[in-house]
């Protein structure tokens, strides 16, 4: 108050800064804070809530506009479109409400409600859909696991069921009864089936049969090479093989060729 000492009233005023006007103060309704001569600034109040470039926040701190801050702390949620930061940020959890595409390099954003995504280089790189599936170098992943291109293991891969290729070609292996449902059973579709049986002493034992889809989308299956130690079914577009031997493995490759 001491640089109002000595003012003419007209310059008292002007050094005032009010809410509104001098009848309506700080009520329900945000107001601009504004200085003696009736000029808003970006500063508005009311009795619960501040808004920096609003008068409609909605929250107890709203900000339309950038953040520039040394150390931000927050006990509670911050939403923001988008969050620039040159240090560290440390939460329990980051919430992605928002969704919609990424114009950025580097991002981690919501595309679609329900999903993730990772971009580098201004491309997407990863995505988690709705159902849990990842894809790698593709947004539709059709498996829990869907990569479009090469990859390396650096150590032992174990499967527990089949390994499915773009080229209509299934191949795995396997002690158990394990099902593979064909891509296509329209008429005139052909499967080649090729299944050997390893046992423990290196000996190999092959059942090769033809699958074969009439108009109806009956399946008739034709031996090539029979082996009773490997039991092979069709029921629709499914193939079913079960090793009858024990002591064994079972590799499969099932490659459609009409």
């Amino acid at each position: 108050m001491s640089d109002l000492q000595n003012q003419t009233p007209a310059n008292t005023y002007k050094g005032l800064l009010q809410v509104g006007d001098y009848t309506n103060g700080v009520d329900s309704t945000a107001k601009y804070v504004s200085d003696g001569e009736g000029t808003n600034s970006a500063l508005s109040i009311s009795e619960s809530k501040v808004g920096v470039g609003t008068t409609s926040p909605s929250a107890e701190l709203d900000v339309v506009g950038s953040i520039e801050a040394t150390t931000l702390t927050t006990s509670g949620q911050v939403g923001a479109g988008s969050v620039d930061v040159s240090g560290n940020v440390v939460a329990d959890e980051y919430a992605l409400d928002g969704t919609g595409a990424s114009s950025s390099a580097v991002a981690i954003h919501a595309p679609a409600p329900n999903e993730l995504a990772i971009r580098t280089s201004s491309t997407e790189a990863m995505r988690i859909d709705s159902n849990g599936h990842v894809g790698i170098s593709t947004a539709n992943p059709s498996a829990e696991l869907d990569v479009v291109g090469s990859a390396i293991i650096d150590g032992t891969m174990k499967v527990n069921g089949l390994l499915y290729n773009n080229a209509n070609s299934t191949e795995f292996q396997s002690n158990q009864t394990t099902s593979v449902t064909v891509p296509s059973v329209a008429e005139g579709s052909v499967y080649h089936v090729v299944a050997t049986r390893h046992t423990a002493d290196s000996n190999s034992q092959l059942r090769v049969a033809y699958v074969h889809y009439s108009e109806d989308g009956t399946a008739n299956l034709n031996d090539s090479v029979a082996n009773s130690n490997v039991n092979l079914t069709v029921s629709g577009s499914t193939i079913t093989v079960t090793n009858n031997a024990t002591q064994a493995t079972l590799s499969l490759r099932i490659l459609k060729v009409g």
